[in-house]
């Protein structure tokens, strides 16, 4: 090649490699799909997510909320994970009810959440909420709504601490423990603590923050975890997955194969709008955290076998 026109090869890549670069990380205009239906109250604090996490870009993005589906987000992460490409341009939502689907085997779940790239989560503290001066030796009779609620697996920790326990099906597990019905239920949101002594309760067990840490929020709840750490390493998996359901509000995530430099600015954006949010709001975790709890929704085949099995032994209860 003559010099004149090497010279003009490097003087071309010089202008479009950086420019190209920075349009891969950072979008112009970018579509969040989110659990329907667009009047509620889900919708509306992931629009304030979106928003914030649009503006934190480096180059501010147009962040579209798109309400897919019912509020389970089955629907949402079924289409994402048909239809969205690693361009940067397409964010999910991940929702609990979803999580929770795929941990139960639902035939509608036609999705795998492992290899999506989490940017970050939305998630507040979980505990099991028990009556003190319960009297002892008797079972302990456990509220929930369903058994694929994510709050059943608080049977599930009480059976692997050795600890007898019943259900006590019903519509409201809070209503069910205030008039007595029940002695214990499963509770997320921010104030748990507070929850707990207005009920004359205590919080006996919280859902693990990462791997082997206690819920800031929580610093004196002891996780499962801690209370009998010889849970087998399938059975603490499954219990982990359920219980990263219940702190789960929102996982936002990238598809897979998005790049590197793409995935970055999103996370970096992440810390910039977290002091947005307010004590009425849940919090937003950092990427780092974001990860651990994507991997902790997310169980191998074995653990999630594990917990379908014990829903079936447990309750006689399959996914359709």
């Amino acid at each position: 090649m003559p010099p004149s026109l090497r010279l003009a090869r490097r003087t071309i890549l010089a202008s479009v490699v950086p420019f190209s670069a920075a349009l891969a990380s950072n979008p112009e205009t970018a579509s969040l799909l989110v659990p329907g239906p667009e009047m509620g109250a889900q919708f509306r604090w992931l629009q304030r997510l979106g928003a914030g996490l649009g503006r934190a870009l480096p180059q501010a993005t147009a962040l579209r909320v798109l309400a897919v589906g019912g509020p389970d987000g089955v629907t949402a992460a079924n289409r994402f994970a048909t239809e969205a490409g690693p361009d940067g341009q397409h964010l999910l939502a991940l929702a609990p009810g979803a999580a929770q689907a795929r941990l139960l085997g639902d035939s509608r779940a036609r999705f795998d959440p492992g290899p999506w790239l989490a940017v970050c989560a939305v998630a507040q503290p979980a505990a099991l909420i028990v009556r003190s001066g319960r009297a002892r030796g008797s079972p302990v009779r456990v509220a929930l709504s369903r058994p694929d609620s994510p709050g059943a697996c608080a049977l599930l920790a009480l059976d692997l601490m050795g600890i007898e326990s019943v259900p006590v099906h019903t519509s409201s597990p809070e209503a069910a423990y205030r008039d007595g019905v029940a002695d214990a239920f499963l509770a997320s949101g921010p104030n748990l603590a507070a929850m707990a002594e207005g009920l004359g309760a205590t919080l006996a067990f919280a859902a693990e923050a990462g791997t082997g840490r206690r819920d800031p929020a929580l610093p004196d709840t002891p996780t499962t975890m801690e209370m009998y750490p010889e849970i087998a390493a399938t059975a603490r998996s499954a219990l982990r997955a359920a219980l990263a359901a219940c702190r789960l509000r929102a996982l936002v995530v990238l598809p897979s194969l998005t790049p590197a430099d793409t995935l970055t600015a999103f996370r970096r954006a992440v810390g910039r709008f977290v002091d947005e949010a307010n004590v009425d709001q849940p919090r937003a975790l950092a990427p780092a955290d974001a990860v651990n709890l994507q991997a902790q929704l997310c169980p191998g085949a074995e653990a999630a076998m594990h917990y379908r099995e014990w829903l079936l032994r447990r309750f006689n209860w399959r996914a359709a």
